[in-house]
């Protein structure tokens, strides 16, 4: 680049040039475009940022390989296969790099094996014991110690993985059952578990787990109850919700939780309502709402974006294929991957990159 071009242009354009390099293709600040795709097509898989800045996709309808997508080379390569297929697993990258899959459900059903990726060899090990209970649609998450809480998955119950040990043991379960529902370790340590299937549907309440004293407690409702939605801790510690099928169809609004004061308030309103979508944070603290399944519409290509300085939505560039039971995973450097998903006729292998 020339000192006379490089003064014609402007700072989005030098920035974009810095991330996507200065070949042709380069892509516009909040679109999308394509990069290397995976060996193949995957929906309800598992996506997890890596401690080197890859990133780990696993399993997904009837498979057990997983497969890495290296940012630098924009492409995949083969990470090794688990012991068994799982799709709507959990995947959850430890304190010490390794990757953590549990449950799902396989080829005979719902199954209580959990394994550990890691990065140093490439390949996945059984744990040293089984969850105390087979699990599908649970949730996982990262607790401040360490430890990772597994809760739910078509029961009230909830167990921790302890990495030093590799076993888990039982904790307090929750008021009842959930499966499709989310859970967000919160500044504090707690962790909010809301919505989700339940007995005799799906769900408005929420509960929020202490590691302190193991026990789940429960906080204020939702505004509408939800399922398969997606939610997002925000920089100033409050949790977004949004997406997910509702009693009415699916949902137009989305959640703000207020750990201080226990409360969730509607806020914004969609730009497309949608359900089996992905969710990223920005690195600007914004919040990208990518695809999902949009009723008659199908698979959607359509992303938004959730402004929390607004409280509002507004539309972002679309992707170039409908997806939905993808992933979206933010990278190293703030741009975001998008794997996978279906398109109503099909598994995607392909992937796209978002530039913010």
């Amino acid at each position: 680049m020339t000192i006379r071009r490089a003064a014609c242009l402007g700072l989005a354009t030098l920035i974009t040039l810095a991330l996507t390099g200065c070949g042709g293709g380069a892509a516009a600040a909040g679109s999308f475009h394509a990069t290397g795709s995976m060996d193949t097509g995957r929906r309800f898989h598992t996506a997890a940022l890596l401690a080197d800045g890859r990133v780990l996709v696993v399993g997904g309808y009837l498979y057990k390989s997983a497969e890495v997508y290296d940012p630098a080379a924009g492409g995949f390569t083969w990470a090794g296969d688990m012991s068994v297929n799982r799709y709507w697993h959990t995947e959850t990258l430890l304190k010490d790099g390794r990757v953590l899959v549990t449950g799902g459900l396989s080829d005979g059903g719902p199954v209580s094996s959990a394994e550990v990726w890691n990065p140093a060899t490439g390949s996945f090990t059984p744990t040293a014991a089984s969850m105390t209970v087979a699990r599908w649609q649970q949730t996982a998450t990262l607790l401040n110690d360490g430890r990772v809480l597994i809760a739910g998955g078509a029961n009230a119950s909830a167990e921790l993985f302890d990495p030093a040990t590799g076993t888990f043991t039982a904790t307090g379960s929750m008021a009842a059952p959930r499966w499709q529902h989310t859970a967000t370790l919160l500044s504090d340590g707690r962790v909010l578990v809301a919505g989700g299937g339940g007995d005799g549907g799906f769900t408005n309440s929420a509960e929020i787990y202490d590691p302190a004293t193991g026990t789940f407690t429960t906080t204020g409702l939702m505004t509408t109850a939800r399922y398969r939605h997606t939610a997002t801790r925000l920089a100033d510690g409050k949790v977004l919700l949004t997406g997910g099928f509702t009693p009415a169809g699916q949902a137009a609004l989305g959640d703000i939780f207020d750990p201080g004061a226990g409360k969730f308030t509607a806020v914004g309103e969609v730009t497309a309502t949608n359900a089996y979508q992905a969710a990223a944070l920005l690195s600007d603290g914004r919040v990208l709402v990518v695809g999902g399944f949009g009723g008659n519409a199908g698979a959607i290509a359509v992303s938004q974006i959730y402004d929390p300085r607004s409280g509002s939505f507004s539309k972002t560039g679309s992707m170039l294929t409908g997806r939905e039971s993808h992933t979206a995973t933010t990278l190293a450097d703030g741009r975001v991957l998008v794997v996978g998903g279906n398109t109503g006729s099909g598994d995607l292998a392909s992937a796209e990159i978002y530039q913010p």
